[in-house]
Formats: structure tokens, C-alpha cells, sequence
């Protein structure tokens, strides 16, 4: 959804919350987190399902000279064996159904270590963007929805916003659309 390669602000807002660690970084397109976060010192793990962007991104870090584990995967069907301190979900849930979305968190609660962050940014069902898709079983959050998703959690950060984002419906166009953030630490 997001169409720069700047960081979202709440990835950059977690970084005040832990400065060292094991990243993971899912639906990580071309690296717009993953490559920051390696300059940083973190050791990053990227994952998205086009391999395009895979590519683009181990080549963009061999070129900085950094390290990053960038992988081709589902996000449908993965299985974590690892455990990090800080999970990036970035505008990816509303490419998975509500059932893959509830997995996926699921998924990343648990292989989160202790004091480790969850840090999320998703559209929610208050968009313009969405159209027919709302029709499907893509996930959407409700109004707070997020936010009691970790309730057992420490919630550090959670809000509401209206970005300006751009979209292409045969040219492009400006929508405003209404997303969730979180940063939540597991305790």
C-alpha cells in the first residue's frame, strides 16, 4: 500500500524502544525497513513473496555491504523456527484473509521473545482504497481491533490515522484512508 521507500514513522518510532537484536521483517518488499535497520547493527531477516523484490534487495545490501537473510515466502503458509526481538508487519494483512492475518499474529506473538516488540501498521475497514475487496475475506481491522489483539501485551503505542497515500485505479489518485499502529511489547 505504502508507495516510498521511506521507513513508516512507526518502525522509527519502535527504535526508541530497543537497539539491538534479531529483526523480522515480513512482507518486506525492497527493503525499506530491512536495509535501515541492518545499518543500524540489527541482524535482519526479510521476507515477501515476490522474488523481484528479493532480488532487488540482496542486491541493494550487497551493495551497501550488509547482511541481511532475504527469503521468498509465503506468508499463507509460513512456519517460524526462530525467535526475534522485534517483528515488522508493514501494510501486509490486507493481502491475506482474515483467517491467514489471525495465523500470521499468532504466529509472530509467539515467536517474539520476551520484552521483544510487535510493530504493525495495517488499513483498516474505514478506507477508500479497499472498494470490492472489502467484499472478500481480506483482512481489514476494526476500530481498535489491533490494539485488543494484544491486550496481553504491554501496548506501548496505538493509534489511528488518516496518511495520505496514493493508489492506482488507471492513474493515480490520491484516497485517504483510515490505518492502525501498534507497537506492543511482549512481557
Amino acid at each position: 500500500m505504502h508507495l516510498t521507500n521511506e521507513p513508516e514513522a512507526i518502525v522509527l518510532e519502535a527504535l526508541e524502544h530497543i537497539n539491538t537484536g534479531k529483526i523480522l521483517d515480513l512482507g518486506s518488499g525492497e527493503g525499506r525497513h530491512a536495509l535501515l535497520l541492518a545499518e543500524k547493527g540489527f541482524d535482519v531477516h526479510a521476507v515477501d513473496i515476490s522474488e523481484d523484490s528479493i532480488k532487488k534487495l540482496r542486491k541493494e545490501a550487497e551493495s551497501r555491504g550488509l547482511s541481511i537473510k532475504a527469503e521468498v515466502a509465503d506468508l499463507t503458509k509460513i512456519k517460524l523456527d526462530d525467535f526475534y526481538d522485534m517483528v515488522i508487519c508493514s501494510y501486509i494483512n490486507h493481502h491475506l484473509s482474515t483467517n491467514e492475518s489471525m495465523y500470521m499474529i499468532d504466529e509472530i506473538k509467539t515467536h517474539t521473545n520476551k520484552d521483544g516488540l510487535n510493530v504493525i501498521a495495517a488499513i483498516t475497514k474505514n478506507n477508500d482504497f479497499s472498494g470490492e475487496e472489502m467484499l472478500t475475506d481480506r483482512y481489514f481491522p476494526e476500530t481498535q481491533e489491533l490494539n485488543n489483539l494484544y491486550k496481553d501485551w504491554k501496548v506501548i503505542e496505538y493509534r489511528e490515522e488518516e496518511p495520505k497515500t496514493k493508489i492506482k485505479k488507471g492513474k493515480t489518485e490520491d484516497t485517504y484512508d483510515l490505518a492502525a499502529f501498534i507497537i506492543a511489547q511482549k512481557q
